[in-house]
């Protein structure tokens, strides 16, 4: 094969489009151990915005890890786009899938801008240098993550939240049509919070493509999300729009601290507000649904 031919049978196209992500009875647990999530059957269609909730140990991290691929389960199947996603090798999976984890790779003396452009290594034929397509994506990822300025800096120097805000740009640069991150917001003041999930929400609201976020902010899911997920002791407690999943009495029952909501005129709840003097007193009756 001549090295243009073979050039051309490396090149990788964009992924055509995002149709859904399902995962069907799905059950994982580690090796030699009880399974402790699942079973779970869910889909994620264009347009839609997950937000991932539930307790410490409810096992969200461990079901982005599952959507990505990056997990097989015990049993039951993950699909993209109608294709089982352990059928679909790892780098033609990084064109569909990007995936923002929790705890992230040193990186130290790397510039934030060499951090991004390395986000684009899925997208290069023969695996060879960056083009010219890929210094601009780098580029624009990092102005539409807020981190423009930190281009030049290296990661080493940066908070946790402006390294963050990199990371965030890395996973735009990637521009798959699937976003699956890890708790984005974590080491973000409340600004940083809300500028972050408006660029996952400007992402997918063409209905191109989705995204699956984990949060610990009850607010933020009931803000950005348009539908939500409540995870508790590794199976679904509730799935479907915020202001339902999210109610009150729910929120109650499994994180056991007392919620008041926040309505608009129209009665639909925009924010919920704890009240701490219940949260000693609720903390003995936490429990699902």
């Amino acid at each position: 094969m001549t090295t243009e031919r073979h050039a051309a049978a490396l090149a990788d196209p964009r992924p055509a489009g995002f149709a859904e992500l399902s995962l069907h009875d799905l059950v994982f647990g580690f090796a030699r151990n009880r399974p402790f999530l699942g079973p779970i059957s869910w889909r994620v269609g264009p347009g839609e915005f997950w937000g991932v909730l539930g307790p410490n140990g409810a096992g969200k991290s461990t079901l982005l890890k599952l959507c990505c691929g990056l997990l097989r389960p015990v049993s039951g199947e993950v699909a993209l786009n109608g294709r089982s996603i352990h059928a679909c090798p790892p780098r033609r999976r990084a064109r569909h899938i990007t995936y923002l984890p929790q705890r992230l790779p040193p990186t130290y003396e790397l510039t934030a801008f060499d951090v991004v452009l390395l986000a684009r290594y899925p997208f290069r034929a023969l695996n060879f240098f960056e083009s010219a397509e890929d210094v601009e994506a780098a580029r624009l990822a990092l102005d539409r993550a807020g981190a423009g300025t930190l281009r030049g800096r290296r990661m080493s120097t940066l908070s946790g939240g402006e390294a963050q805000r990199v990371h965030l740009a890395a996973c735009l640069a990637q521009d798959a049509p699937l976003l699956v991150l890890d708790e984005p917001t974590a080491s973000l003041d409340v600004r940083c919070q809300i500028d972050v999930l408006r660029v996952v929400q400007d992402r997918v609201a063409d209905g191109s493509g989705a995204a699956v976020v984990a949060l610990h902010d009850v607010n933020l899911a009931l803000r950005h999300c348009t539908h939500a997920l409540l995870l508790v002791g590794g199976r679904i407690a509730a799935s479907g729009v915020p202001g339902d999943v999210l109610d009150p009495e729910r929120l109650r029952r499994v994180f056991g601290v007392r919620f008041d909501p926040v309505r608009r005129g129209d009665g639909t709840m925009t924010a919920v507000v704890v009240q701490a003097d219940d949260a000693q007193t609720c903390a003995n009756t936490v429990q699902s649904d």
